[in-house]
């Protein structure tokens, strides 16, 4: 069988994973950027002379390791091996948007701005051939060699990357990485972290899973985007993870971007120069510039208006500033943390926020859990928050009735730990005594407990 006969198989099952423009520049991820361990003269190279059916056993042998694989690293693996096994071959990679690893040409940005400008044309740059395959639109499958490809070894690399396409697409797996692959196991209980988390309050199962995440990620530079309800403690995760991170030493900078009008949101990111507008009596310090070789946590990112998410995605790329009103440019290493009450990827399928922005700032997403799915968390919380309240308030050891935990636990908490915190408060204010009873409670709380212990 003629290896064009497999490739219409392959394009019939990989369909979908074709006619997406990438924009660069793109950096390893997963990665297997293999090169041979002696250069390849071009003028002596020849490409292998396989047979036909050498490249059908190895699809076969391909397409078997993919379905009994479950790890993408496992794929990348299996699909970088069987291409190589072709003989002609100078780099195979597959290749994000972002990751750890620098970009695959840091000498020569133009040579990867060609090769994901027009993915699956081959090009020739630096007396080297390349191809970019589109896989989905998070991946990428980048083969080089020395010569011009063949029809038949364009063929060869399509099949591959329509097989990893649809392997894809069979898992619907989603850009980020999935919390088993940064912490292994789910982590059953606070005992089994590397860090203590002293702010961080709460023994529920979602809450653990998310703090193993930040042991894994909070050393390494990536940004990490912060997903959940309003209350559900986004910064103070954005803090441990500075706090364990090499940048502890240095700035952590917050800012809520729905607090500040679009208009001020700029000067206050990137600083302005005296006399660029009314009232600009003196230079000032941008955000950005403030945190420099820190973190800089931005809340409430899917608030930030369109204009200004093009600013920042153009600092976010280049590391670079410019205040308002000034002519120079300056570096800034800077590491964003990010966070959101919407789901990012509702507002950037109603094009109210930026995909590049979005793919810029979610390399790992951590999803907060609400209150109401952390039921061992409740009375924690309200029992840490009185006991709290009341040393700083010179009072005696307060005490919760049983029928008023009963209440406390039966209540959602629409509000999340904000909620909980602004009730105790409020209770204390109003004690009388030691002992926190029924009666103290705000009346939603109540009515939500009478309809539960009292129908």
């Amino acid at each position: 069988m003629r290896l064009r006969s497999l490739l219409a198989l392959g394009q019939n099952l990989g369909a979908t994973c074709k006619g997406y423009l990438f924009t660069a520049p793109y950096k390893i991820i997963f990665g297997h950027l293999r090169k041979r361990k002696q250069p390849i003269s071009p003028a002596k190279h020849k490409p292998a002379q396989v047979s036909a059916p050498a490249q059908i056993k190895r699809i076969l042998s391909l397409s078997q390791q993919l379905l009994q694989q479950d790890s993408q690293h496992a794929w990348w693996e299996a699909a970088t091996q069987c291409i190589f096994q072709e003989g002609w071959p100078n780099r195979v990679a597959v290749f994000a948007r972002d990751s750890l690893s620098q970009p695959v040409y840091p000498q020569s940005s133009e040579k990867w701005n060609l090769a994901t400008a027009f993915p699956g044309d081959p090009f020739v740059a630096d007396k080297q051939w390349g191809v970019c395959l589109p896989l989905n639109i998070t991946y990428l499958l980048y083969v080089e060699t020395v010569n011009p490809f063949t029809t038949d070894q364009l063929t060869f690399v399509q099949l591959v990357g329509n097989m990893l396409g649809l392997r894809l697409l069979s898992m619907k797996l989603q850009p980020e990485m999935a919390a088993s692959e940064l912490s292994g196991l789910p982590v059953k209980n606070r005992q089994n972290l590397q860090k203590d988390y002293p702010e961080i309050l709460g023994e529920s199962s979602s809450l653990v899973e998310v703090l193993s995440m930040v042991d894994k990620i909070a050393a390494s530079d990536i940004p990490i985007l912060i997903q959940g309800e309003s209350g559900t403690g986004k910064e103070l995760i954005a803090r441990a993870i500075h706090q364990y991170s090499k940048r502890s030493k240095l700035p952590f900078i917050s800012e809520n971007c729905a607090a500040i009008p679009e208009t001020l949101l700029e000067s206050e990111l990137f600083g302005y120069m005296r006399g660029s507008f009314t009232g600009a009596f003196q230079d000032k310090q941008g955000l950005f510039e403030m945190a420099d070789h820190g973190t800089l946590f931005l809340d409430e990112i899917g608030d930030m208006s369109f204009n200004m998410q093009k600013k920042l995605l153009r600092t976010l790329q280049d590391g670079e500033i410019r205040a308002i009103g000034g002519k120079s440019i300056k570096k800034v290493d800077v590491r964003v943390v990010a966070a959101s009450n919407k789901d990012l990827k509702k507002e950037m399928a109603a094009g109210r926020f930026r995909e590049d922005l979005y793919y810029r700032l979610h390399v790992v997403t951590l999803y907060l859990p609400p209150l109401r799915n952390r039921d061992k968390d409740v009375l924690l919380l309200f029992e840490h928050f009185v006991r709290k309240i009341a040393g700083k308030m010179n009072l005696a050891p307060v005490s919760i009735s049983d029928e008023t935990k009963r209440y406390i636990l039966a209540y959602p908490w629409p509000g999340n730990i904000r909620e909980l915190q602004n009730e105790v408060q409020r209770v204390m204010a109003m004690l009388d005594g030691t002992r926190i009873e029924t009666n103290m409670l705000s009346a939603e709380i109540v009515a939500a407990g009478e309809k539960i212990w009292h129908t």
